[in-house]
């Protein structure tokens, strides 16, 4: 590629460290700037969605509150079989 477009690729820009030493100082510099970066981060379970529905709605159906919420049916069911057993019998409506 260098060649044909007369642009230069530098191989790195670690300033003549090894890798292993160049990413010790990146994840220092990481975890100085910003502490707690790994919380937030990721998709966050849908629990609380849908046990607040369900316990709202107790005649809905596994499919209903999936539809309603825009979650699979699949997702709403593990959340209802996962519930604690304190509010299991408000919060699961299709359980027999």
């Amino acid at each position: 590629i260098e060649r044909r477009t007369a642009i230069e690729l530098p191989k790195n820009k670690r300033n003549g460290r090894s890798q292993a030493k160049h990413l010790e100082g990146a994840r220092a510099i990481r975890d100085i700037n910003n502490d707690n970066w790994r919380e937030g981060n990721g998709r966050k379970p849908k629990a609380d969605l849908v046990r607040e529905y369900a316990a709202a709605h107790p005649d809905a159906s596994h499919s209903a509150i999936a539809r309603e919420l825009g979650i699979s049916r699949t997702t709403v069911i593990k959340w209802l079989h996962d519930a604690p057993e304190e509010v299991a019998e408000t919060e699961r409506p299709n359980v027999g």
